[in-house]
């Protein structure tokens, strides 16, 4: 088990659960209620690369549904689905092997899960839940199927290659100083933690919809894609 909780992996778990809870925050109209597409349920797909992402997920999932869920049953139910969703894909990415398939079956749980679970938190009535259960279970499948199978798929894949590049942010390799982390995991890491702590905390003091925090949550995901993007083109070495 100590070889488990090294210090990148809990860095990676950060940094998800920060990411999760930045992005549904900041886009709280979409990412909540009857009609949403909660945009983080994208790294969902991270499960099938990272163990450390189920703790990341639901940490960063318990956080959004007690700012801005529908409720104390979206903290439990909403949550259930999330940390339910992950660990089925992380087994699923432990046995299917081929790219595609894994990919494939590794977005069904988190799609599947917030369906049926997600529309038992909403504001409705006996009547209402029992009439309208599988339109509403259809509404958040079809938002988690966008979320999930276009933003989550790109994300697949870019995180594959990077492993197959061998970045050591994103494997549990040594850097190639020898060290634990790379320069590039420290930037990407503090650079997208630091700015989603600053926008929760501008969110919860200053209130919805204001430029800090929507500025800083801007901010945490473009460092994120930013260092991404400059590890994944750079050329390979001869």
């Amino acid at each position: 088990m100590k070889n488990f909780f090294t210090t990148k992996r809990i860095c990676r778990a950060a940094v998800i659960a920060a990411l999760y809870a930045t992005l549904s925050i900041t886009l709280a109209p979409i990412s909540s209620g009857e009609f949403q597409c909660r945009i983080s349920e994208a790294l969902t797909v991270l499960s099938l690369f990272f163990p450390e992402a189920i703790a990341g997920l639901t940490i960063g999932c318990l956080l959004t549904n007690l700012l801005v869920g529908n409720g104390i049953l979206d903290v439990v139910l909403g949550t259930l689905a999330t940390l339910l969703a992950a660990i089925t894909t992380f087994v699923i990415g432990r046995t299917v092997k081929k790219n595609l398939p894994r990919l494939i079956l590794g977005e069904i749980p988190p799609i599947l899960y917030n369906a049926f679970l997600v529309p038992i938190t909403f504001s409705l009535t006996a009547e209402e839940l029992k009439d309208g259960y599988l339109l509403y279970a259809l509404w958040v499948g079809l938002g988690q199927l966008a979320a999930v199978g276009i933003a989550g798929s790109i994300l697949y894949f870019a995180v594959d290659r990077l492993q197959r590049k061998g970045v050591p942010f994103f494997t549990d390799k040594q850097a190639e100083n020898g060290k634990t982390f790379s320069p590039l995991g420290a930037v990407l890491t503090f650079g997208s933690i630091l700015p989603a702590i600053g926008a929760i905390a501008a969110y919860m003091t200053i209130g919805s919809y204001n430029p800090v925090s929507t500025s800083l949550a801007v901010l945490s995901v473009l460092v994120l894609v930013i260092c991404t993007l400059a590890r994944l083109f750079k050329p390979e070495k001869e």
